[in-house]
């Protein structure tokens, strides 16, 4: 196996203890194995060996890395003898580990203590060791600013023999048994407290201030939000380091001048590392990461160059990601989050510095209203609501006894919305959490699970949009595939009520029928006939969207049930959604006429081939609908269904650009 690491840090050398999620495949390979990655300098013989330690689905590096330098090497089993046996406190951490429990305060509004928990009853305000094993210790702590009712929460990693610590924090406004709050209006800037100078990764990104020392406190303070009205269930989140310095007095000798040094290299940025080449074929519910596409290096230029502007400029917690869906995730359109699979800087490109980006960028899914909180702090748990959710948020025309808190009428939530079913898209949330094994991305997976449960069921006779049951289907399969159980049941009823509503399981008998579709009462906006009347239709790309997430289903629980829904979309796409002209060209259609009174019977070929008809409306919609087209090519034993299917994959030929190679990484 192989590991690409990278020193962010321009201007000092940095050795520093770096984890990276490992696919599962490759953790059978190698379960809790240690040894070394040997790194090939120059082309010479391996001049250097950074330790190495397999636990669970991480792989812990140490490496050792001149300023901003990137080095390749493949793990070698090997016997790390004793010093790797067990897990060493660093010196400087251990001399004052108080100085590393954390604080806020909002104006003249303070944190309330955190005590110690290790069984028993568990007191709110609390820190606990989470994780232990002989490269890390985590910690998890809980704290309140109770006159402002917010929830603070976070963790705390510290590595063998380390001195510099990682951390995230994630403050939240609100709990389940508010009598209907929403918003805390001209709240001051929330700032965190630690006797340890710290750094808060990519700050000029959000516009803060700081650190600042406190002599009166003896502390250093830096501010995570600045002033503004905090909207409930947010989650504002920093993620960055601590470095422990020496308790009192201290040798200056070669020792101490490099640990100095290497606190200065975290102050800049951290080293990031990957797993390479090892992602193709075990990477989320497809299994695909995204094809090279034709202008890959030109786009990867093109996002270092932006990557590094980004992080001079000075900006605010709410300003759209990149890479991310945009704040209103119901915007019509491509958004840079869609398709099968994303991450692609990582997991096509091979580039880990791209790793610090999208961690930025994941943030956009924490500022969605999703995490609710019992009165304890703790995530909201669906089992214990009687709440029935649309769209992911509390709505008064189900759930006017238990709305989680939020008044009546909700209204209209600004900024980042919870994102609705028919934009849904996860892809970099989950990759990251596959690439990083985030604890504070896991809690954003856990609040969406949550109120998962509690979406608004489908009743008898209703089929909702194609692409809301794809969309929604795609992100529930990739977390099922990331050991998130809790969504089987989930999916299973999804399916079941796809099959029970579908369109094709009320056509009449008859093999002519061939026009299978979930939903045939869609339209194309503004497609009307001679009357002026929406023609009734069914939705061609929807559909393939719909076949991309009952797929994405089969391939992770093995869903029989899914699997024939997905082919049965799949055909018709093929067969009546793509056409060629007389020139041989191949033509995709976003929709075509539903005759209802010849349901389920196709148009004849001369009905697509007519410039301007009511039949079909012909629009660019290949991208989106290829999935599909692959998928069943690599299914059908129909010869003839199969040819179709490739040349209608060869015409439009391979990835031209990355949202390209993200559809099709199926």
């Amino acid at each position: 196996m192989r590991v690409k690491l990278h020193n962010l840090s321009v201007n000092y050398p940095q050795k520093s203890w770096v984890s990276m999620g490992i696919p599962d495949s490759v953790m059978e390979d190698h379960y809790n194995q240690s040894g070394y990655i040997t790194v090939l300098d120059d082309g010479a013989e391996p001049s250097r060996k950074f330790p190495a330690v397999f636990v669970d689905n991480e792989l812990f590096v140490k490496a050792s890395l001149t300023p901003f330098e990137t080095v390749e090497g493949d793990f070698h089993q090997e016997n790390l003898g004793d010093e790797y046996n067990q897990f060493i406190w660093s010196e400087w951490v251990a001399d004052a580990p108080q100085k590393l429990l954390p604080s806020f305060s909002m104006g003249d509004h303070v944190s309330e203590p955190m005590q110690y928990f290790d069984g028993g009853s568990r007191p709110i305000c609390h820190y606990r060791i989470e994780e232990a094993n002989k490269i890390r210790t985590r910690f998890f702590y809980r704290t309140r600013i109770r006159a402002l009712n917010i929830w603070i929460e976070g963790w705390i990693d510290f590595f063998h023999g380390q001195d510099v610590c990682n951390f995230s924090v994630r403050a939240v406004h609100g709990k389940v048994s508010d009598p209907g709050s929403r918003f805390l209006d001209n709240a001051p800037a929330l700032q965190m407290h630690l006797g340890e100078y710290f750094t808060v990764d990519q700050q000029n990104r959000k516009g803060l201030r700081g650190p600042t020392w406190v002599e009166s406190s003896k502390e250093w303070v830096h501010e995570l939000v600045n002033p503004r009205t905090w909207e409930r269930a947010r989650v504002y989140e920093n993620f960055g380091a601590i470095g422990a310095g020496p308790e009192g007095d201290f040798d200056l000798n070669d020792e101490t001048v490099n640990k100095f040094s290497n606190l200065l290299a975290r102050r800049e940025a951290p080293i990031v590392g990957m797993a390479v080449d090892c992602w193709e074929g075990d990477y989320l519910a497809f299994g695909k990461v995204p094809e090279k596409h034709a202008t890959a290096q030109q786009d990867l230029n093109r996002a270092f160059g932006e990557f590094n502007a980004q992080l001079n400029r000075n900006g605010d917690e709410m300003d759209p990601r990149p890479y991310a869906q945009p704040p209103n995730s119901g915007q019509t359109g491509e958004q840079p989050d869609f398709g099968a699979s994303r991450c692609d800087l990582v997991v096509t490109m091979e580039e880990p510095w791209a790793l610090w980006q999208y961690r930025f960028c994941v943030q956009a899914w924490m500022l969605r209203p999703y995490a609710n909180k019992e009165p304890d702090g703790s995530p909201m748990n669906a089992s214990l609501h009687n709440t029935t959710l649309y769209q992911l948020r509390p709505d008064e025309r189900f759930s006017r006894n238990d709305m989680l808190g939020w008044p009546i009428p909700v209204g209209w939530v600004g900024g980042y919305t919870t994102s609705d079913d028919q934009h849904r898209s996860d892809n970099m949330l989950l990759g990251m959490y596959a690439l990083t094994r985030d604890p504070s991305i896991r809690r954003t997976i856990n609040d969406i699970i949550e109120l998962q449960k509690l979406e608004m069921p489908w009743t008898i006779g209703y089929m909702p949009t194609p692409r809301g049951v794809g969309r929604v289907l795609q992100s529930l399969a990739h977390m099922y595939t990331l050991g998130f159980n809790d969504v089987l049941p989930i999916i299973n009823r999804y399916v079941n009520a796809v099959w029970d509503n579908a369109s094709f399981n009320k056509l009449p008998a008859g093999e002519d029928r061939t026009v299978r579709v979930l939903r045939d009462s869609g339209s194309k906006y503004g497609w009307l006939d001679s009357n002026g009347n929406a023609i009734r239709a069914w939705v061609c790309w929807e559909e393939a969207i719909a076949s991309m997430g009952l797929w994405a289903v089969w391939q992770a629980t093995g869903n029989t049930r899914a699997r024939d829904i997905s082919l049965i979309l799949a055909e018709t796409v093929a067969n009546h959604a793509f056409f060629k002209t007389n020139e041989g060209q191949w033509r995709a259609c976003y929709a075509v006429r539903w005759d209802p009174n010849n349901p389920g019977i196709p148009f004849p070929e001369n009905s697509y081939l007519t410039a301007t008809n009511d039949d079909v409306y012909v629009y660019s919609m290949q991208r989106w609908m290829l999935p599909s087209l692959k998928i069943l090519s690599r299914w059908t034993e129909d010869e003839a269904l199969k040819s179709r299917c490739d040349e209608v994959i060869t015409y439009f030929g391979p990835p031209q650009n990355v949202n390209d190679a993200a559809w099709w990484a199926v």
